[in-house]
């Protein structure tokens, strides 16, 4: 669900259409009468003139267009079942690229996705038909992509000032585009975990007259110039097609100039995987007890061998905890810097 800003809704707009639609749980008289469509003055389809416009939009990140038109490499892209297909042969027509070649098992939109166990890109090899290739993690990719989105920025404005600049990533994805930023001068934001956070942030940084290079979360989802407030594997197949061919030219694979990007930023090593639970009250009994680990309200210290150095955990809001942590503070540091007693002082309160 989007609010008018294009990103997904965040509070308090998600509580209140809740609500309403809490307040009015039984269906309208006629709601199954699905010909009411066709009779309606709202009805309208803007699909066409959106996909002209977004491709347009496109050539904004497109950066070498006559080398794409040249490249030696092919490209396979598969939407393993997914609505993409149609709109990625436009994106690579747009970027001066032959049509990628399609997976025909995979190409077409398929609810029951019968060529998958599970319809999830985070399973990398286990979801694509061709699984013997090099399979990036989402991590992996968002350091090429921000590496890439930087260079080409300051090849092509190079007198603009880059404290302007802004990358984002959720707080569940690597630290990489942090590293890039000190490194190189712009600025790294950090948002909850979801897209909604990201494309909220990014409505707001660009309000303020700010430019969004890159954004993403590790359960890949990329977002490459800010054409959508939203994840979009479109832009980013072709900006990856690009890379590679730009690469190319310079006798680099895409590993090769990971290792570079490491090499040069510092290496962000990272295995994210999860386990299926589908048993709510376990998953409350696991995560309570990491709340609690050794005395009530307190969080592990050591995990086996390893010190623990810090701990967040966004799902709590335990404000009490904060208060008194916050009161401790303010305690020690008129004991030990202001000395009261010592200097006379008088609390203005």
């Amino acid at each position: 669900v989007y609010w008018e800003t294009g990103a997904q809704i965040t509070s308090p707009h998600d509580k209140e259409i809740l609500k309403c639609i809490e307040e009015c749980v039984e269906p309208w008289n006629g709601s199954w009468n699905d010909n009411l469509v066709d009779t309606s003055p709202l009805k309208k389809d803007p699909l066409q003139d959106i996909c002209k416009r977004y491709m347009e939009d496109l050539k904004k990140i497109c950066f070498y267009r006559d080398l794409n038109s040249k490249t030696t490499l092919k490209f396979v892209h598969t939407s393993f079942h997914g609505v993409g297909h149609d709109y990625v042969q436009l994106a690579f027509q747009v970027f001066g690229f032959k049509p990628p070649i399609p997976v025909p098992e995979q190409k077409d939109p398929d609810p029951d996705f019968s060529t998958v166990k599970c319809p999830n890109p985070e399973e990398g090899e286990s979801v694509l038909v061709f699984s013997h290739w090099k399979v990036f993690t989402g991590n992996e990719l968002a350091a090429l992509f921000g590496w890439w989105m930087f260079d080409c920025w300051k090849k092509t404005k190079p007198s603009a000032d880059v404290k302007n600049v802004y990358m984002l990533a959720t707080t569940v994805s690597s630290k990489i585009l942090k590293a890039i930023a000190l490194k190189e001068g712009f600025h790294f934001e950090e948002t909850l975990p979801g897209f909604k956070w990201i494309g909220s942030r990014i409505k707001d940084l660009l309000g303020l007259g700010k430019e969004v290079l890159f954004a993403f979360e590790e359960s890949i989802g990329f977002l490459c110039g800010t054409s959508v407030l939203d994840k979009d594997g479109v832009s980013a197949a072709v900006v990856v097609a690009e890379m590679a061919s730009f690469l190319e030219t310079r006798k680099v694979t895409l590993t090769e100039q990971l290792a570079k990007v490491y090499d040069k930023y510092g290496y962000h090593m990272s295995k994210t995987s999860y386990f299926l639970c589908y048993d709510p009250p376990t998953i409350k009994t696991i995560f309570e007890r990491i709340r609690n680990f050794e005395s009530p309200k307190e969080y592990p210290k050591f995990c086996g061998e390893f010190a623990i150095l810090h701990v967040r955990d966004i799902t709590t809001g335990d404000t009490a905890l904060l208060e008194e942590e916050l009161q401790k503070l303010i305690d020690a540091l008129i004991e030990n810097f202001l000395e009261p007693s010592k200097n006379g002082l008088i609390w203005r309160s």
